[in-house]
């Protein structure tokens, strides 16, 4: 569990300490905030909140211990003052999984996190204590790391180009009180509160002893990702580039886990851009806000095609203990949807006649929701909320050799239905409150949270003519799942979700869609992760269009090649233990794919396919997977696709 300095890091640190003003001497010895030197100290901020529940301390404090830039290691004297002892380096913390008993929050810690955690208690003189259940916590220090570290292999010089998570808005975000106990549910809902991978690498929260045997303390412990930034992601086969996505930004602004930033996508009919603030936390409070606005212009013929706007503002259920939460949200768009296989435009057969896919759909919505939240270990979430919404679709044939039956009769078949809806929504959900942790299932280095046990869900959607609505209608919807830890590191899930609408010609629009998962303790070099899904859609009045190929789980074919209203996809895919190298973690998968995708009264084809692929995580910039696969088809083959993009296939 322990990783050591690279020579490459250390012989880097040594030229930098020789040549690189500013930097201290010990910067090669690992100290938090001496990387860069006095002038740098707000780097890694150390603070003590001491029986103060509002933790509202300066940001300039320095990791000594409440002092300025110039106060010395020593704590008391200057640098002209002679110390009259000379310093003893505190006992190292080493945390070893053979050692760590049974029940103690360190025992859930991954590679990154513990060697984290390892330098912020030795740097503080704590002891890890691994019985702290019940205990009231007594004080809480924060530890907020820097991107770059010495043991790294990159200069600790590129931190002055981005601003550490200032203490106040860690501190704002954990849920954690002095004078509150120390229990599982809490420990649990202060880390998940700071975990973000857009903003940091590391976030744990873990009890030290105290020096009342009555209390525990706390450090929570933080590592910053690189925050300004060109970011890209890039999505498709080697046969065609489905999206591209482009953004400059900053996801922690002035150190406020704040971000904005200026998004670029290239799709495959259009493009746009526009800016996205997000903020979990507005001016410290607990009220979130995400604005967004886009323009949308048409690659097909050039010229501007439209928009998309969306705002929401939400005070949300940030721990467990809260028991009301709201939220306002509205959102316009105005664009051109299509629908491809690679490339090239799908078109609907009506007689002889080949109506392009490509219709213009306008939508606006808004609604205004509160929801009570019941229990602790097992929660009751009763939402209501009243709504507006207007739809309309229209074919856009760009054709004028195309007859008016047939883009009507194109309209009819595959278009959604055009309508305005207003009234009330009534939602439940019932879930048990309680976690386990999985390491190296969804990204590498960081232990991944997973709710257990049971998550029922039903809905009702009412629209009501009286209120200015179009149209009189219900919609019903519900969901039912499980997730069963196996052992320590394995767990299966099944979920099943039925819903339909009825309306004054009866019922319509009967979904049912399910899904299995199956994930394998660890072996040796890696585990297996196997998934079933299937989906239908009967009386398809809304015109649901289900869509088969790598952009959907099956690779090896192209995006989109089969569409039906009936689907079934399973995969299987060996996921290895990661290799770390300098900076990053780098796996490898094998996998097999397979499914069918058709509608009523069609025959129904399997297409099976097998591959292997790399993943790549660099936690200095954050810790979603990029993933890169290569697919070979069984069926009708043409060669194998490459598939790329972020976050693991399925």
């Amino acid at each position: 569990m322990r990783s050591g300095r690279t020579e490459l890091a250390t012989l880097v640190v040594t030229i930098l300490t020789l040549f690189v003003p500013g930097v201290a001497p010990s910067l090669a010895l690992g100290a938090p905030g001496a990387e860069l030197g006095a002038e740098d100290s707000e780097v890694v901020e150390t603070h003590r909140e001491e029986e103060d529940p509002t933790g509202d301390q300066s940001d300039d404090t320095s990791p000594t211990g409440g002092q300025g830039d110039d106060a010395s290691p020593a704590g008391d004297q200057g640098d002209d003052t002679e110390a009259d002892t000379v310093p003893v380096a505190p006992e190292p913390v080493i945390l070893d999984s053979e050692t760590i008993p049974a029940g103690s929050p360190y025992i859930e810690l991954e590679d990154l996190e513990v060697r984290m955690v390892e330098q912020a208690l030795t740097t503080l003189g704590r002891t890890p204590e691994h019985d702290p259940w019940n205990r009231v916590v007594c004080t809480i220090d924060v530890m907020a790391y820097p991107i770059f570290l010495p043991e790294d292999a990159l200069p600790t010089v590129f931190n002055v180009l981005h601003r550490t998570s200032r203490e106040r808005t860690i501190r704002r975000a954990i849920t954690l009180e002095v004078g509150e106990e120390f229990t599982t549910q809490e420990y649990q809902d202060a880390e998940r509160a700071l975990r973000d991978p857009f903003v940091y690498s590391v976030n744990a929260v873990v009890p030290v002893t105290s020096a009342d045997p009555e209390c525990v303390d706390v450090v929570v412990i933080t590592r910053d990702v690189w925050s300004l930034s060109l970011a890209f992601v890039i999505e498709g086969n080697n046969r065609t580039l489905h999206d591209l996505y482009l953004s400059g930004v900053e996801s922690n602004l002035f150190g406020t886990n704040d971000s904005i930033s200026l998004d670029f996508h290239r799709g495959r009919g259009s493009w746009d851009f526009g800016p996205t603030y997000v903020s979990r936390r507005f001016a410290g409070s607990r009220i979130s806000v995400t604005a967004q606005t886009k323009q949308i212009f048409d690659r097909e013929i050039g010229g501007f095609e439209g928009s998309t706007n969306y705002l929401r503002v939400a005070r949300p259920l940030y721990d467990s203990t809260v028991r009301w939460s709201w939220a306002v949200a509205g959102q316009y768009s105005d664009r051109i949807q299509r629908l491809y296989t690679d490339e090239t435009l799908d078109t609907f057969l009506v007689g002889d006649e080949e109506v392009p896919e490509r219709y213009r759909s306008t939508f606006g919505s808004a609604e205004a929701a509160a929801t009570r939240s019941f229990g602790l270990s097992v929660k009751h979430n009763l939402t209501f909320a009243l709504y507006v919404s207007a739809r309309n679709a229209e074919p856009v044939p760009r054709d004028d050799s195309l007859s008016d039956e047939a883009v009507a009769t194109y309209e009819d078949e595959r278009l959604p239905r055009s309508e305005r809806a207003v009234g009330p929504v009534v939602r439940w959900t019932w879930f048990e409150n309680r976690h386990f942790r999985l390491p190296n299932y969804e990204t590498y280095g960081v232990s991944e949270e997973l709710q257990r046990g049971h998550t029922l869900t039903a809905g009702a959607q009412a629209s009501e003519p009286g209120l200015g609505a179009s149209t009189r209608f219900v919609r019903l919807s519900a969901g039912a799942s499980y997730r069963l830890p196996i052992g320590e590191d394995a767990f299966v899930h099944a979920g099943f979700e039925p819903s339909m609408r009825v309306d004054d010609e009866g019922p319509s629009d009967l979904g049912l869609a399910g899904s299995m998962r199956f994930v394998t303790p660890r072996w040796v070099a890696g585990r297996f992760v196997a998934r079933v899904t299937a989906s239908t859609v009967f009386q398809n009045d809304a015109n649901t269009l289900l869509s088969l190929g790598s952009d959907t789980g099956l690779r090896g074919y192209a995006s989109g090649f089969a569409k039906g209203d009936r689907s079934f996809v399973t995969n299987v895919e060996w996921r290895s233990e990661p290799l770390r190298i300098l900076l990053a973690r780098l796996g490898m998968v094998v996998f097999y794919d397979g499914g069918a995708v058709w509608s009523e009264g069609e025959q129904v084809d399997f297409y099976p396919s097998l591959g292997l692929g790399a993943r790549l995580v660099i936690p200095q910039f954050g810790t979603r997977v990029r993933v890169v696969d290569l697919g070979f088809p069984l069926r009708n083959f043409r060669g194998p696709v490459l598939t790329y993009g972020i976050d693991q296939s399925f």
